[in-house]
């Protein structure tokens, strides 16, 4: 199940106007009770603000419910909004963590890295951490960690064994076949993007097991249902409800399940490492994620969340960039020919190593653009404000209080020529201009395209995320033809903050014979 479909099942239309299972009917009398008596509590949100709010409550509302649901299917309409009444202001807009403040575009630069303002306060607290079956959420600091010291210092020799498990993953999960077979690409790139990043953070064997692939594809989307199911309900009541709601119960459950495939590693390589200091090699190291986290923990930690946590930061966002990446090169097949010819070039000049993933200019500029119309985010650096602080532009944010910066200056005109056509070589010919050159790579951050965020917190994840797609395009240029079913748009879903590619979009595939033995290089 793809993080899309858990968001639709968790829906507050559903749970509106689906009737409830007899077994939790009891359950629900007493908890509307509860709530009735609790809509004062939950009527306002945070720190008050004397800025204009862009949906606030009218007559005869006691809550913020219903514009709490509205903005879970709205909220580009009300981001469009704001930019539309107060341009280059800040504004207020009542969302599900609560109140928050939109900063304009304008601002970003006082805000990416004011250390007053932290990121991790915010995603802790509305995703729930505290709860029982959502402990990977908690530990983002840890994890943020564990990529910036580790992974990110062993890139560069990442690329041959990524395209190894990417050839073998390949093969395992396409159809093999000359013909045209129509595929789900959610239902194949994921498990394939779970496999290849395993052989990174945990070896060769775990990375191949089908139980731990399933397992850790499967937490994060029904974790996100669990929250946006927990959300209907009061913050309140969440250390209550979580325990009865279906779809908490089963992130609980995919967690237990990735705990029981991964206790077996944890216990064999504690062991080995046991065995090695009798036998006078107290050195043992398996150099993987595991002893990253634990050279970051202080103490004693959960492997199994640490791993799960890893893996919804470095897997499901990079699968939903390919994805989107594919269907946009399908969109637009006059893409096929040039970007196959600077695959074979340059790994014809370098072979397959760190040198050649960066020379794949064109590829990068696609993959950048793919980005830049459809972000997984249409709002990003979310921060809190840990003590008062007072913005260079006069803008006073205290204790507490919450904001972030709307992504949608990235489809503006003011930022970008003819902003909602996608064009392949836009980043390329800006990589090309001087001054321009570094900020218009997939890996580089700017106020201009804030795909991975920007900042102090812009994603860690992203120049293993950048190395780890192009390798992957790599293999599939070369090995394989797809193609969009006949007169097919692509339309993505909007889902709150999350823009999600096309749920209902095929590709039709096929084998073709490859210029090159990539697997050899």
């Amino acid at each position: 199940m793809s993080i899309i479909q858990a968001l639709e099942q968790a829906s507050w239309m559903k749970a509106l106007y689906h009737s409830v299972p007899v077994e939790q009917a009891a359950l629900y009398i007493v908890l509307t009770i509860l709530f009735s008596l609790t809509l004062h509590a939950t009527a306002g949100y945070g720190k008050k603000s004397s800025l204009p709010i862009i949906n606030p409550r009218k007559r005869f509302e006691f809550s913020n419910i219903k514009r709490v649901a509205d903005f879970k299917f709205n909220c580009r309409q009300l981001l469009q909004k704001g930019r539309a009444m107060y341009p280059g202001e800040p504004y207020r807009m009542i969302c599900p963590e609560g109140e928050m403040i939109v900063i304009p575009t304008r601002l970003v630069n006082e805000i990416r890295s004011e250390p007053a303002l932290e990121f991790v306060g915010v995603s802790t607290d509305d995703s729930h951490a505290h709860l029982s079956g959502f402990e990977p959420f908690g530990i983002a600091a840890i994890t943020t960690g564990v990529v910036n010291r580790h992974l990110n210092k062993v890139i560069g020799k990442l690329t041959r064994p990524l395209s190894q498990e990417a050839g073998l993953a390949l093969a395992d999960e396409l159809p093999n076949s000359s013909s045209w077979s129509t595929i789900k690409p959610t239902d194949y790139i994921l498990p394939i993007i779970v496999r290849v990043s395993s052989r990174i953070f945990l070896g060769e064997e775990l990375c191949r097991n089908k139980d731990w692939i399933q397992a850790s594809s499967e937490y994060a989307p029904a974790a996100f249902a669990a929250a946006a199911e927990i959300e209907t309900w009061p913050a309140s009541l969440h250390p209550l409800v979580h325990w009865f709601l279906p779809r908490s119960q089963r992130a609980r459950a995919c967690l237990e399940k990735a705990r029981r495939v991964f206790e077996p590693l944890i216990k064999e390589r504690s062991d080995a490492k046991a065995s090695a200091q009798i036998n006078g090699d107290p050195n043992l190291s398996f150099d993987s994620s595991i002893e990253w986290f634990e050279k970051e923990f202080k103490h004693g930690y959960d492997p199994t969340v640490g791993q799960i946590s890893l893996s919804m930061v470095a897997i499901h966002t990079t699968s939903e960039l390919l994805r989107e990446t594919l269907v946009q090169i399908a969109n637009h097949p006059e893409l096929f020919e040039p970007l196959r010819n600077e695959v074979l070039e340059t790994l014809g000049i370098h072979g397959l190593n760190k040198t050649a993933i960066h020379n794949l200019k064109l590829m990068d500029s696609t993959i950048k653009e793919a980005q830049r119309l459809k972000p997984l985010l249409m709002a990003t650096m979310r921060r809190i404000a840990v003590k008062d602080v007072t913005l260079p532009s006069g803008l006073r944010l205290r204790k507490g209080q919450m904001l972030l910066v709307d992504n949608l200056h990235m489809l503006d005109s003011t930022y970008y020529d003819d902003p909602l056509k996608f064009d392949a070589y836009r980043f390329l010919r800006m990589r090309q201009t001087p001054g321009r050159e570094n900020q218009s790579q997939l890996a580089s951050t700017s106020v201009e395209h804030m795909g991975f965020g920007h900042g102090v917190h812009s994603c860690p994840g992203r120049f293993f995320a950048a190395s780890e797609i192009k390798v992957m395009l790599c293999h599939l240029l070369l090995k394989y033809e797809w193609k969009l079913p006949d007169g097919y748009i692509p339309r993505p879903v909007d889902m709150g903050y999350l823009v999600v590619g096309d749920p209902q979009v095929t590709l039709m595939i096929r084998n073709r014979q490859p210029e090159i033995d990539i697997d050899s290089l």
